[in-house]
């Protein structure tokens, strides 16, 4: 029993400096590359140290969706230096979204119609239950990925998306902003990066911008849908996730309690 009480307070310090160690990984990078030049493993939470905000959603290949629209994997997440960050002083501070497909991602209107392929998220930020339609804090969104015909490439891309915290969020009024149009020019907000590559749609938010906490963990409930539309009658690709935030400070906190849990019992004995 003696030996146990001594090797629990060493396994909670070996977390705690796991911890700090892991504190300081590289975050995400991107550049739309997986496989062929980038790490799917910079996308993965770190432990015991996590994202302070982590969505990870694993999709089948569904049979009948083309593979360049058949989603694969889905990870949402917000990297910040006072939970585990990276220790750059805030420089990457944000939420980083990463959708990746089964092969080559791609945005060409399969059928011609005129509907155009896009991808979707819509979200329900705040907590309310009402998806793309609510008001509050953080505010409920809609990201639209498109093409606009010119060439299949990121440097063709469109990016709109609308953040409903005034309940402006909705089909029936909705207000859009452009995050990216053809490259990071013109409207582009400060701080935003995207990329299409070989492997997978990727971008990033500045924390503090476009409806997300300054700094801060999201407080609320994430729930929302990824959509992948080839632009034909076709079935969509669809992945759907819901998480309750959880800080890495908790699991840092959790790991004392048992410390000193361990020591007061050792000591009652």
């Amino acid at each position: 029993m003696k030996r146990t009480m001594l090797i629990l307070p060493l396994v909670v310090l070996v977390g705690l400096v796991i911890g700090v160690a892991q504190a300081y990984a590289a975050v995400p990078t991107i550049n739309g590359l997986l496989g062929a030049g980038g790490d799917i493993t910079e996308w993965n939470n770190k432990t015991p140290v996590a994202y302070p905000y982590y969505l990870d959603i694993p999709d089948p290949q569904e049979a009948g969706i083309l593979a360049a629209y058949n989603i694969e994997r889905v990870i949402l997440l917000q990297e910040l230096d006072a939970f585990g960050g990276d220790g750059d002083g805030g420089n990457n501070d944000g939420v980083y979204l990463l959708i990746q497909t089964y092969a080559t991602p791609s945005l060409v209107d399969q059928d011609g119609a005129g509907i155009g392929a896009s991808v979707s998220l819509t979200a329900d930020f705040n907590g309310d239950g009402i998806v793309n339609q609510g008001a509050g804090y953080p505010p409920d969104v809609r990201i639209i990925i498109e093409n606009n015909g010119v060439i299949d490439t990121e440097a063709g891309d469109q990016i709109f998306a609308c953040f409903g915290a005034s309940g402006t969020c909705n089909s029936f009024n909705p207000t859009y902003t452009i995050l990216w149009n053809g490259g990071p020019v013109g409207t582009t907000p400060a701080g935003f990066q995207y990329d299409r590559g070989t492997d997978a749609f990727e971008m990033f938010i500045r924390t503090g911008t476009l409806g997300t906490p300054p700094g801060v963990p999201f407080p609320q409930v994430f729930y929302g849908t990824i959509t992948d539309d080839d632009g034909t009658n076709n079935p969509d690709d669809t992945a759907k996730g819901t998480l309750i935030p959880e800080p890495a400070s908790m699991i840092l906190l959790g790991m004392g309690l048992l410390g000193l849990a361990g020591y007061k019992k050792f000591r009652s004995k």
